[in-house]
């Protein structure tokens, strides 16, 4: 399924008098390491490799689900576990921004405790992904540490000291376009956002490397790209490990929206911008959590309102509402969501409190594999609702 997405409307919005006061360090992970030997090390983060940005996401699987004992004694409810149907609701995956975070504490083999800013803790375990068990960079301002895993004892995270010595990494900022529509936010190419990093293709008969801070804009053509350069000059480049199909999609990360990958067959386009040009946040603008609350309008016509356990799961703005369209996937936290329509057994339609829309598809979070949702009414005993009767969620 094509949809046309209005998620531009966006993205070329007035730039916030805080983002031009905010320097390149501000939108850097920062914080400390306490080590099994109680050492501390304090200075820019990099975990797994490439994840050096506050508007990173943070991917982990929930131990448990906390809604399972709602259903322990009844035997008229099935959810679809792992294409099964089970009596109980799966486990799922976690995702956050890493400046939600306050804290991580590891507590068993591959199992951690996360603080979020409102000072709740969530048990969590390694998925499918490595951002636990992972090999953590930091750099003090003047040399670059590694730790693995298993020296680590708990990170505590922080905006940047003003005293502290600046981050050398220039996030790559641009505007990325694709068949459905354009982005603008810090671009994740092929593993890669950093404008000291480089892209590297072969031009005629020799293979060259070009840094990102040189590219004022990327044109692609079936397997060939073509980069014209701040000097005036235009090279082409054809197909190299940079730009394969392999190596993964392009990701498009918005500071106020979220992220969208973009497989390379539907890039077409990025203009790289100045970072003055993207509202970035600084760990200081991730605010406390809140709940997620709204009214639930069901297809008979009756309607419930309170705070709502989303897919018996998502329970907190900071959770990821995440789907597909036409094979670019999204991740949107649930705070920049206004509604959610269940259309068929595949798509939802996701109104943004921006005013973009668009249809997703392909996740449990918006197709008929939802575990549907637990309303807690004040005062009133929680509702549970059925995926398939919902016709209209909006959240507060």
């Amino acid at each position: 399924m094509k949809t046309t997405i209005v998620i531009i409307a966006l993205l070329l919005g007035a730039t916030t008098w805080n983002s031009l006061k905010a320097e390149p360090s501000d939108y850097r992970i920062f914080g400390q390491i306490t080590t099994v030997e109680n050492k501390t090390y304090k200075g820019y983060i990099t975990w797994n490799e490439n994840k050096r940005w506050w508007i990173d996401y943070f991917e982990a699987t929930k131990k448990d689900n906390p809604y399972t004992s709602y259903f322990k004694d009844r035997n008229d409810v099935y959810f679809i576990n792992n294409n099964n149907r089970s009596s109980k609701p799966p486990v799922h995956v976690f995702m956050c921004r890493f400046g939600n975070i306050s804290k991580i504490r590891l507590i068993a083999t591959n199992t951690i405790e996360l603080q979020v800013k409102d000072g709740n803790f969530i048990e969590l375990k390694k998925g499918s992904g490595n951002d636990i068990g992972s090999t953590i960079q930091l750099y003090d301002g003047i040399a670059t540490y590694r730790f693995k895993w298993e020296q680590i004892s708990e990170v505590d995270f922080s905006a940047p000291d003003s005293s502290f010595v600046a981050s050398p990494e220039v996030p790559i900022t641009g505007i990325a376009r694709s068949t459905q529509g354009m982005y603008k936010g810090i671009i994740n190419y092929s593993k890669k956002n950093t404008l000291n990093s480089e892209i590297t293709g072969w031009n005629t008969s020799s293979k060259i490397s070009i840094p990102f801070r040189d590219i004022i804009q990327i044109q692609r053509a079936n397997s060939t790209l073509t980069l014209k350069l701040g000097n005036g000059n235009e090279t082409k480049l054809r197909s190299a490990s940079d730009f394969s199909y392999a190596e993964g999609p392009l990701t498009v990360n918005m500071p106020n929206i979220g992220s969208v990958s973009i497989p390379w067959i539907k890039f077409e386009q990025m203009e790289l911008i100045p970072l003055k040009a993207v509202d970035l946040l600084t760990y200081d603008e991730f605010k406390a959590p809140n709940r997620l609350s709204g009214e639930v309008l069901l297809r008979n016509g009756q309607t419930f309102k309170g705070t709502i356990a989303y897919d018996l799961d998502e329970s907190m703005d900071f959770e990821i509402l995440d789907g597909k369209n036409d094979d670019i996937s999204y991740r949107i936290p649930f705070k920049f969501v206004r509604s959610i329509e269940p259309k068929n057994y595949k798509y939802s339609f996701i109104t943004l409190r921006n005013g973009s829309t668009l249809s997703l598809g392909d996740s449990p979070d918006v197709n008929e594999t939802n575990s549907g949702l637990l309303v807690f009414p004040e005062g009133e005993i929680p509702v549970y609702i059925p995926w398939k009767e919902i016709k209209l969620i909006t959240l507060q």
